[in-house]
């Protein structure tokens, strides 16, 4: 029987957003009009996870990870034209198939 092992961890991810946008509108019957809309802040976040591991030779691992993450997300907002940072989270999930050599 292989042996098993178990991760888990659990912190907090840190996010620099940034958005420099350039626009041109251009109405019929009218010159065009070029625009710039820029956004930077600093936001972050939680993640978790949990996984199971297994040593395959004594020098070789496998294993198999899923994480969550849970930020909040960028929106435009058209009253004001301005991108901000909104109350509504977003969540991103990730799975890891991890091999492991040690030497």
């Amino acid at each position: 029987m292989l042996p098993v092992y178990f991760i888990g961890r659990a912190g907090y991810l840190a996010l620099e957003r940034k958005l420099d946008e350039t626009y041109v509108d251009h109405p019929l019957n009218t010159s065009p009009v070029t625009g710039h809309s820029a956004f930077e802040e600093t936001d972050g976040g939680t993640y978790y996870g949990v996984g199971v591991g297994t040593t395959i030779l004594p020098l070789l691992d496998i294993g198999l990870m899923v994480n969550q993450y849970h930020y909040s997300q960028v929106q435009y907002d058209p009253s004001n034209g301005d991108y901000q940072l909104s109350d509504d989270n977003r969540d991103a999930r990730s799975v890891t198939l991890s091999v492991e050599y040690r030497f």
